[in-house]
């Protein structure tokens, strides 16, 4: 009787024992996955900065381009009204 019951007391523990050990791995599972979580935010923080940093550089290229080309526009529109004042 006390053998049968030293070995319950056993598988008991036994059983208390592998559950305590599946805690400490999911909590470690969970814990990782926290980490790669927060890396793979900061990633993707990083490189949405870099893709707006370079959208804002090709934006002003594009309207430092279509300023010039605005303002030898106008220089032939201004040259061409005095041309055009002139022959009055």
């Amino acid at each position: 009787m006390i053998s049968e019951s030293q070995l319950q007391a056993e598988r008991i523990i036994a059983k208390a024992e592998e559950y305590a050990g599946k805690l400490v791995r999911n909590s470690e599972v969970y814990r990782q996955a926290q980490e790669e979580s927060k890396r793979l935010l900061q990633e993707s923080e990083r490189r949405a900065k870099e893709i707006e940093d370079g959208a804002r550089e090709y934006a002003q290229g594009i309207f430092a381009n279509l300023h010039t080309a605005l303002e030898r526009t106008l220089t032939v529109v201004e040259k061409s009204q005095e041309e055009l004042a002139k022959e009055d």
